[in-house]
């Protein structure tokens, strides 16, 4: 923190928040790619922390105890506030980021709509795989899994008594194989030879 005369502004009392909320990972670096992440908090949190007072050069820090939050990703917001030394009127800051425990992340693009294809369609996916710093890297022992989503009849009981057939979702694994991703991204052509409706994991 520092005065207007660009000085440090010592003994001032800084209040902060913390504040955790479910996202989906998006990169700067890596325009139009689409990240999943199996560890995506499904709740956030918001915590006020503890006051801090400036030292001696207008700094301050504050522990920010991830660890007794669930073990998931979030996009992490800190906000800070600096008060004058009479405690009036504050200048504030914030800082935003993406928080995870994951080693690696694995993205796609492509060029055309995966909406709907036509059957016989060429249609290619270029896959990256990126570590904490965001940079491409090789990554091996994967699997990708090409999922039918179907509907099934199953019958129910009824609140009544009575058995009634409902239609249900239901994936069934069409294929599965061997996938690897080199540095700088791996081209990876879509099997669009049977209709339906798909999903690659």
């Amino acid at each position: 923190v520092q005065n207007l005369f660009g000085t440090p502004a010592a003994t001032r009392r800084v209040e902060a928040t913390l504040t955790l909320r479910p996202a989906w990972p998006e990169f700067h670096s890596w325009p139009e790619f689409h990240f999943y992440d199996t560890r995506r908090a499904k709740e956030g949190y918001e915590e006020k922390l503890q006051d801090g007072t400036t030292d001696d050069k207008g700094h301050v820090e504050f522990a920010l105890d991830l660890k007794k939050y669930a073990d998931a990703s979030y996009e992490l917001y800190f906000l800070a506030k600096a008060y004058e030394a009479d405690g009036g009127r504050s200048v504030a800051a914030a800082a935003q980021t993406l928080v995870s425990a994951n080693e690696w992340l694995v993205g796609y693009k492509s060029v055309d709509s995966l909406e709907y294809i036509s059957h016989g369609a060429v249609r290619h996916l270029q896959l990256v795989a990126i570590d904490p710093q965001t940079k491409s890297i090789d990554l091996k022992g994967l699997k990708a899994r090409l999922l039918e989503h179907r509907y099934v009849s199953v019958l129910t009981k009824q609140d009544s008594g009575v058995y009634k057939y409902e239609s249900k979702p239901k994936d069934i694994t069409v294929s599965e194989q061997p996938l690897a991703i080199v540095h700088g991204g791996t081209d990876y052509a879509l099997n669009t030879d049977k209709p339906g409706d798909y999903s690659l994991q």
